[in-house]
């Protein structure tokens, strides 16, 4: 990660840092360190104003949530969710969208 900071390619950090946190998860890694690798890369996303891969890595932290219980913040993270999701055109019929959209219907 630490080379990929200094390259052009760091527009995809994010989405690399979501998907550490599944392959931990797939890996019988620690729930939290994959709770910690969404967060970073719902943060680094952000930074780089990234919706997108911040809905991405919401949407991946949320689906965590909801198969394991809910952790610190889930609060946060669901609200995260659907301002994110909010924030894209109604109309809009991209599939990582219909996928958050999804989740808050079957959270609410």
């Amino acid at each position: 990660f630490g080379q990929l900071k200094e390259s052009p390619e760091m527009i995809w950090l994010p989405e690399l840092q979501r998907m550490k946190g599944d392959l931990l998860l797939r890996l019988g890694g620690g729930v939290d360190e994959a709770r910690g690798w969404y967060r970073r890369g719902m943060e680094t996303a952000r930074a780089q104003f990234s919706r997108l891969l911040e809905l991405r890595a919401a949407a991946s932290l949320c689906r965590l949530e909801m198969q394991v219980g809910p952790g610190p913040g889930k609060d946060g993270v669901v609200a995260a969710l659907k301002s994110l999701a909010g924030w894209f055109p109604s109309d809009l019929d991209l599939p990582d969208l219909q996928d958050a959209r999804s989740l808050l219907t079957q959270i609410s």
